[in-house]
């Protein structure tokens, strides 16, 4: 496992709130970097179309254990920029693919809150190899982190 960065904050929502949200379009939108519209695919797909292309998100996992979950999604970006009718619009414009794993668990500082660990991890090149991918990744986590615990109020 090669992680990239991982950033912690603390939100009032309760722990199956923020569950629904990581996978909800609409709440993603909320803080991602320049977005533009999002969509609910089948099962647990969905897509997320900013201004610098398309991202793919895939729940793959979710692991429960008392009052904790953790959840991991494969985000895969591409350079697609149109708004997608089909996965493999996106899937055939990969750049790259990565791991994100939302560790939850009830606020000790928030009553009703979560306390959400965020890894971004093991990330994979498509396209462009000799492009700083993981900087990219890694900017870009700081900031989400920063904006999710302001927009998820």
């Amino acid at each position: 496992m090669q992680i990239l960065y991982e950033g912690t904050t603390d939100i009032p929502a309760t722990v199956s709130e923020v569950s629904r949200w990581i996978t909800d379009p609409e709440k993603i939108l909320l803080y991602a970097p320049s977005p533009i519209e999002g969509k609910r695919l089948e099962g647990e797909k969905l897509w997320i179309r900013l201004k610098t292309g398309v991202s793919l998100i895939e729940k793959t996992n979710v692991e429960e254990k008392g009052d904790k979950v953790v959840i991991t999604v494969k985000v895969t970006a591409s350079t697609f920029t149109n708004t997608p009718t089909s996965e493999e619009e996106i899937t055939d414009h990969s750049l790259m693919s990565f791991f994100e794993d939302w560790h939850l668990e009830p606020s000790t500082i928030l009553e009703n809150g979560t306390r959400i660990v965020k890894v971004w991890r093991d990330i994979e090149k498509h396209k462009l190899r000799w492009l700083p991918l993981g900087w990219l990744v890694i900017q870009s986590a700081k900031k989400d982190i920063d904006k999710m615990k302001e927009v998820w109020k």
